[in-house]
């Protein structure tokens, strides 16, 4: 799953390389996002720190989802060329956008390591989930078999061995 994490940070440093994002809203988001801290080699602008401290109020998570603060708009605002990058309010939307991404491909690497990559490793998975119940049922049916209705008690009538 870390790899999977650090794939989605790349793909979202590039995301916000793209749209020129300046270094120091670069590092201060993937400061946030990273299982690391990502050590800040600019000093921080306050409109910067600001839209930190206003993201930390909101949530990092709801910023995952596109619930960005207007103060990040300023710090681009304050940092930005305005004859090469996009203007400030296309740019939060590029950077939303970034982040929607960076979320989707987490929530793909954690399907694939959930349910597999392909249609043999889902039935594996399934299987195993399905062996796993039946195990813990017939732990449960020999600690009470009163837990059990009656006209169900039959099933655990043949050994756990055979039961797969």
């Amino acid at each position: 799953m870390i790899v999977i994490k650090q794939s989605a940070l790349e793909t979202l440093t590039q995301s916000l390389a793209d749209i020129f994002t300046p270094t120091q809203i670069t590092q201060s988001i993937l400061s946030q996002l990273s299982l690391t801290t990502v050590a800040l080699t600019v000093p921080l602008p306050i409109s910067a720190s600001q839209a930190m401290l206003v993201q930390d109020t909101i949530g990092w998570h709801q910023c995952l989802l596109g619930c960005i603060n207007i103060n990040w708009r300023m710090a681009y605002t304050a940092l930005h060329d305005p004859r090469k990058q996009p203007k400030p309010s296309v740019w939060a939307s590029k950077l939303i956008l970034g982040l929607w991404t960076y979320m989707h491909t987490l929530w793909k690497g954690r399907n694939q390591v959930v349910h597999g990559i392909t249609l043999a490793e889902s039935m594996k998975c399934q299987i195993s989930q399905y062996q796993e119940a039946i195990t813990t049922m017939y732990m449960e049916y020999a600690s009470d078999p009163f837990l059990f209705p009656t006209h169900l008690r039959c099933l655990f009538d043949r050994p756990l061995s055979k039961a797969f």
